[in-house]
């Protein structure tokens, strides 16, 4: 499976690094390897975290909780990618991304 970033997702994480690394180096670390190990169960089992309970979309729009850290990994699996619409803390309000979704032309 292909792995694409939004835009937008791509900035969350960097932001999120940069936040981590001006505090503690070594967490900065833990918060990239936890991204990238969730990155690699979703390409192995895509549909196996839970929908987005939030989403009334018809599509399915799956999360993933990161393991240590309070972010989700919110995306959708298409035929052959699967597209990373966010990186968010859990308490941020779950929708915000979905109007990077709409201006995709998916909607």
């Amino acid at each position: 499976m292909i792995i694409r970033f939004d835009p937008a997702a791509r900035r969350e994480l960097i932001d999120v690094v940069e936040w981590y690394a001006a505090r503690d180096v070594k967490a900065a670390k833990r918060f990239v390897v936890a991204v990238e190990t969730a990155i690699q169960e979703i390409a192995e089992f895509p549909g196996g975290p839970p929908p987005l309970e939030t989403w009334s979309g018809h599509e399915i729009i799956r999360r993933v909780r990161l393991h240590r850290f309070p972010y989700l990994i919110v995306f959708e699996v298409l035929s052959d990618v699967i597209i990373v619409w966010s990186i968010s803390h859990t308490s941020r309000k779950s929708n915000h991304w979905q109007d990077r979704r709409q201006n995709e032309g998916r909607e």
